[in-house]
């Protein structure tokens, strides 16, 4: 199992913004705008938002959060995961600004 600095690595070489929780135990990460990780704990456990491409892939367990759990993956696996969600969230990005354009 990745540890939490190797995790960590993992989605700072993402695109990514960087950012404690209130009680500053853990860590979330954002991609414009949008919480993709959530909960990064010093024991490795966390999530990625996986509600968006829950439609399109039955290849991850999502909770009933709409998070996917990536305590046990490796960083293959992470990085699948973490590109297939910022690419399905840059799709649905440009389908909302093309939908307001098209309502001007």
């Amino acid at each position: 199992m990745l540890t939490f600095e190797q995790k960590r690595a993992i989605f700072n070489s993402f695109p990514l913004t960087e950012y404690t929780t209130h009680n500053g135990d853990r860590m979330n990460f954002k991609y414009k705008g949008k919480v993709v990780v959530s909960g990064l704990m010093h024991t490795g456990n966390g999530y990625i938002w996986g509600k968006d491409i829950n439609g399109y892939t039955d290849t991850y367990q999502v909770d009933d959060r709409g998070w996917i759990n990536f305590k046990e993956f490796s960083e293959d696996r992470i990085r699948t995961l973490l590109t297939d969600v910022l690419r399905y969230r840059d799709k649905l990005v440009k389908q909302i600004q093309t939908d307001d354009n098209n309502r001007l």
